[in-house]
């Protein structure tokens, strides 16, 4: 790979042949030379958006549904009984941790649920009542999707 090369201009200070005429002295000339240093490769291998896929263990169909995922998916059937919020935001941040920081361009959730709910877990359900009371955990989701991702909710009874 070539190197990226940074060229300033630095005056270098040096003495002429020439002397004074009265003095005899030799006289010191000023030069300006383009000097030229290497810099540190900062390029960044282009790191594609992951596509994943959480499916929750109690969904009747959940290896139906981790086997149809597309070859591109990371499909992971999570245990319903001890997943949170928190859990599952921990989770996306390990996948995206475990593919160099790659970020998560679409999500999807396989979950039950019914009008107005998620629910990730046995103890865990995502609402507009509850929302608030898990902002914080949310939010971290934030710093592992792209600004653009996609987020897809797909829940039964």
């Amino acid at each position: 790979m070539p190197r990226s090369l940074r060229c300033v201009p630095r005056i270098v200070r040096g003495e002429h042949n020439a002397t004074r005429r009265k003095t005899g002295q030799a006289l010191s000339v000023y030069h300006r030379r383009l000097a030229c240093e290497a810099l540190e490769d900062r390029s960044l291998l282009s790191v594609t958006p992951l596509n994943v896929v959480l499916i929750s263990d109690a969904v009747a169909q959940a290896g139906l549904v981790h086997r149809a995922a597309a070859k591109d998916t990371i499909a992971i059937v999570y245990r319903a009984d001890t997943m949170t919020t928190t859990g599952l935001v921990g989770l996306v941040a390990s996948l995206s941790a475990d593919h160099d920081g790659a970020p998560i361009g679409h999500l999807g959730i396989v979950a039950h649920g019914g009008p107005g709910e998620v629910v990730l877990g046995t103890h865990d359900v995502l609402t507009l009542t509850t929302l608030p009371s898990q902002a914080t955990a949310l939010r971290q989701l934030r710093s592992v999707v792209t600004t653009d991702a996609r987020l897809d909710l797909w829940c039964c009874s």
